[in-house]
């Protein structure tokens, strides 16, 4: 169920930090965390199987099932949560799957993850002329933060952001929790 070199498995199981120090379980043995790595910025998040896999054939029949709700559940909540703290609002939430352990030399054992990545209005002012904010977005996010005109409000680079990301986890967990909770009673 769980390989102990992979982080994805530390990751799912608590055994190794996150951006935020906060691990959300969600239904059908579904884990989030918000990404941590150096492209990231604030409120791009980590969705992943808490067991070990690593494509979509991997899944089980319970993690599939789960996993279109959990995802539109995330964004609900995410849309929920940001314009309290931000005054801004999430105009998209890509839902983004690389295999990118695959083109690792030697190649990593990396648990699948999928990236959901908020584009709000902020994120898109500050632009050179010729790029319009969907371009820009869409087929660079993981440029995103590097550009110079990217508020420096969502920066999370180098630790950058801490209690934030721990503010927008919370009520991630807080929001994500109840709907979960109202889903369960409709079912019953």
């Amino acid at each position: 169920m769980y390989e102990s070199d992979c982080r994805g498995c530390r990751i799912s199981q608590g055994l190794q930090a996150v951006r935020g120090n906060i691990i959300i379980e969600l239904d059908g043995d579904w884990v989030l965390n918000h990404y941590g790595g150096d492209e990231g910025f604030l409120g791009w998040l980590a969705l992943q199987p808490k067991f070990h896999r690593m494509d979509f054939p991997d899944l089980t029949p319970k993690e599939l099932a789960s996993l279109g709700g959990n995802i539109a559940r995330i964004a609900k909540a995410l849309r929920h949560c940001w314009p309290d703290r931000f005054a801004d609002l999430i105009e998209r939430v890509y839902v983004v799957y690389f295999f990118e352990s695959a083109y690792d030399d030697p190649p990593t054992d990396f648990h699948m993850h999928i990236h959901m990545i908020p584009r709000s209005r902020k994120m898109g002012e500050g632009k050179s002329g010729s790029e319009t904010p969907s371009a820009v977005a869409a087929w660079k996010t993981s440029c995103l933060a590097s550009q110079p005109w990217f508020p420096d409000a969502y920066r999370t680079r180098n630790g950058a952001r801490e209690e934030e990301v721990r503010e927008l986890m919370d009520c991630l967990n807080l929001h994500l929790a109840s709907q979960q909770r109202s889903s369960h009673r409709q079912c019953q």
